[in-house]
């Protein structure tokens, strides 16, 4: 049966504790320490408290965290001393199914990665639908990162376990996460754009005004179209420039797009072409297909001027939906990076 926040909420601190057990592999107190913090108003805000404690329990900490985590097709998996739900991400993913060729290429892997950083390689092997990375998929990723650099991979390690976390944590609420689905679906449409001859290689190149660069244009004024704006345009070197009106004729306008920047010869998926979020997009569709107006929770941002280093971008905070006020003093526009850093806010 489906774990509900108000179960969560108002459960002892050791009842609430149990039922989080598993999803921290062997490490309980990241999720008893988020507790803390009850109540929650929202899964992701559960998911974020946890995160928090990691981030802030130090390299020591995390290091330790990592390090109690399987190999993948190791010898854990053999003896059957996996947990619960890493034997069944594991099978899942057909690990337990290896060739012979495939388990002996997976030892080397595993030996060689951990000779070379100190611990153990982590993959969320139910992939980012859920539904299971295949074994070459796994191999693929596994020679990949081993070039890597260690800072690099240590991050990398911490981003896929909150993954797995994510996912363990649905698992016990029942949850679907329709619109995260929807954005990664986004992503995946967005990186069949590809130059002529880069395509044939499964790699991924776009270059101003190429034929891969307009049909990705039309693809991105589409969405756009669909997800509210009121206004969508190409420009002449390819922007694709969206305008949210306020409904008052003196307020400034909600201005986001995307610009290109030339990809060359990437051989995995992209999270963002140009500086166009698809979050972004997600946020405006949710809310237009909710007959609601994009700025309801922007509007809950405008005693805040500026955002900072310390404050999240501002479709971090899409749970303030509701209403159907317009901001009629607000204007959003991407800085210099909108994959690394905040949005500013203008007015």
């Amino acid at each position: 049966m489906a774990i509900t926040l108000e179960q969560l909420n108002a459960a002892p601190a050791a009842e609430a504790a149990d039922l989080l057990d598993g999803l921290y592999e062997h490490s309980p107190w990241i999720a008893q320490a988020a507790l803390d913090q009850r109540p929650f108003a929202s899964l992701a805000q559960l998911k974020h408290a946890m995160a928090r404690v990691l981030a802030a329990a130090g390299r020591d900490a995390q290091l330790a965290l990592i390090r109690a985590h399987p190999e993948l097709a190791g010898k854990a998996l053999v003896d059957q001393a996996l947990t619960a739900e890493s034997s069944g991400e594991q099978r899942r993913a057909g690990l337990a199914h290896c060739t012979p060729e495939e388990f002996a290429r997976l030892q080397d892997l595993n030996a060689q990665y951990k000779a070379k950083f100190g611990f153990p390689f982590i993959l969320a092997v139910r992939g980012p639908r859920g539904t299971g990375l295949s074994r070459q998929q796994i191999i693929d990723t596994f020679e990949r990162r081993l070039h890597g650099h260690p800072a690099f991979e240590l991050q990398e390690c911490l981003r896929n376990i909150h993954r797995i976390v994510e996912l363990r944590l649905n698992d016990k609420f029942g949850a679907e996460p329709t619109t995260g689905n929807l954005v990664w679906d986004w992503h995946e449409e967005l990186a069949q754009f590809s130059d002529a001859g880069y395509r044939e290689r499964g790699q991924l190149t776009v270059t101003y005004l190429t034929e891969a660069h307009r049909a990705c244009a039309a693809y991105l004024q589409a969405q756009m179209q669909g997800c509210g704006f009121d206004h969508v345009a190409i420009d002449a070197v390819g922007n694709v420039v969206g305008r949210y009106y306020a409904d008052k004729p003196d307020a400034k306008t909600l201005l986001t797009g995307s610009h290109f920047r030339h990809r060359a010869q990437r051989r995995q998926v992209r999270r963002a072409f140009g500086h166009l979020r698809a979050p972004w997009l997600a946020c405006g569709l949710c809310t237009h297909r909710a007959g609601a107006c994009l700025s309801t929770w922007s509007w809950w941002l405008l005693p805040r001027k500026k955002a900072s280093a310390s404050r999240p971008p501002f479709w971090a905070r899409a749970h303030w939906w509701g209403g159907s006020i317009r901001a009629g003093s607000i204007s959003l526009m991407p800085m210099a990076s909108a994959c690394a850093r905040p949005w500013r806010m203008r007015g």
